[in-house]
């Protein structure tokens, strides 16, 4: 009966706060963005540059920047966890929050 009235939570209440309780609403996204473009290379595909020197030296050869050359590609992602603070109404009129979505009444 637990298992029953989970299952009903999730169906009636996930479609409208999965993206607050994706982890009550099993709607955490783990799976990779992409697939792979192909099968990886025994060998590096382009040579370094410039190539690399066959008498090392003591010194650099140049001097270091002070800021990275390049931008960060996206934003930090965060892990899947349902927000806290988030709160809503259920059907009866009372607040509840992602946990109760899941949450096993013992009996």
């Amino acid at each position: 009966e637990n298992r029953k009235q989970i299952h009903d939570r999730k169906a009636t209440y996930c479609p409208f706060v999965k993206g607050f309780c994706p982890v009550a609403c099993d709607n955490c996204t783990t799976a990779p963005t992409g697939s792979p473009i192909g099968t990886p290379s025994k060998r590096p595909t382009i040579a370094p540059f410039p190539a690399s020197s066959r008498a090392p030296t003591m010194i650099p050869s140049k001097a270091p920047i002070k800021s990275p050359s390049i931008l960060p590609t996206g934003a930090p992602t965060r892990p899947c966890e349902d927000r806290i603070t988030f709160r809503f109404e259920n059907g009866l009129g009372l607040v509840k929050n992602c946990a109760w979505i899941t949450k096993n009444y013992e009996k």
